[in-house]
């Protein structure tokens, strides 16, 4: 991708930054229609070929247009660029967007049909259900998204557009597969009650506080990345610009995952609601049957005498 493919290390000049239109990124433009494309497609004109398949409901449309509106905005424009070469708060907006955002309407946009075709493969099904498992999903990405802060990593991944690449792509598989539990799109698949739902959504974000702190209260800039990038916002220094990054990566963090309980908590009382009404509904039962039967005999020898 030419010169956005990776972080430039070198010293830039102001009057050398692009402009806004200059800094859209022609190859993610065409990745994006690409994807739509291929997604009409494949469950529009092509479904048939498969067993099992359904047309595309509106919510599945609404859904993937959702998710790919996010991922054009976090990839296509201008916020990849000035993230990957002068601002790393850009970048932490960049990655909020891609990994606590755009997940859950993703999954929300794959058919059901899709995923149990998929499954019969045995292998699959079982490799899934592996990366899947909460504490498993919860460990996996919190790690990797941890681990690629630590200063030397960064830069270290920064510094080959391959490694950058390679990297960003674990994350988003890591990042899908912890959202799973969370926003699963078989009905038959998914392993958490409500409220087991709310406990896996506050444990999943307590995992990110040690990367956040990190970022937010360290005193000096972490990385060389940034370190010779020029002023582009000039109230902004490369230590407010680090601890901004920090601070809308949790932010964005907190919102998502504030939704996300929002949504479980509404199963969890829609549910309760449901049980109430077939207590309501069930018959009285009869008053014969609630007595012990020890109570009817005593009375009915009481009777006799």
């Amino acid at each position: 991708m030419g010169q956005h493919g990776h972080h430039g290390h070198e010293s830039h000049q102001l009057a050398d930054i692009p402009g806004f239109w200059s800094a859209w990124d022609v190859n993610y433009i065409l990745l994006t229609v690409a994807v739509a494309a291929a997604y009409l497609t494949l469950f529009g004109p092509l479904r048939n070929r498969f067993a099992n398949s359904e047309p595309l409901t509106r919510r599945q449309m609404g859904m993937f247009f959702t998710a790919l509106s996010i991922f054009f905005v976090a990839k296509a424009s201008p916020l990849h660029f000035y993230g990957m070469h002068y601002l790393f708060s850009a970048h932490m907006l960049q990655m909020s967007l891609l990994f606590f955002v755009m997940p859950p309407f993703l999954l929300g946009a794959i058919p059901p049909w899709l995923v149990r075709n998929a499954f019969q493969r045995g292998w699959l099904r079982k490799l899934v259900g592996l990366l899947t498992q909460p504490l498993v999903a919860i460990i996996l990405f919190n790690f990797l998204f941890s681990m690629y802060h630590i200063p030397k990593v960064f830069d270290t991944v920064s510094a080959s557009h391959t490694m950058h690449t390679t990297y960003h792509l674990l994350l988003q598989v890591t990042a899908l597969m912890m959202w799973w539990p969370v926003a699963c799109p078989v009905p038959e698949l998914k392993r958490l009650s409500p409220l087991k739902k709310i406990a896996y959504i506050f444990i999943d974000g307590a995992a990110l506080l040690p990367a956040c702190a990190l970022i937010i209260f360290a005193g000096t800039p972490l990385y060389e990345v940034y370190r010779d990038a020029p002023q582009i916002i000039p109230f902004l220094t490369l230590l407010d610009d680090q601890q901004l990054g920090g601070v809308l990566m949790k932010l964005i963090q907190e919102i998502s995952y504030g939704i996300a309980l929002w949504f479980a908590f509404s199963e969890w009382y829609r549910k309760e609601k449901e049980k109430d009404k077939l207590d309501l509904a069930l018959p009285p039962r009869d008053l014969a049957l609630s007595v012990p039967a020890s109570s009817l005999s005593a009375g009915q020898a009481g009777l006799s005498k």
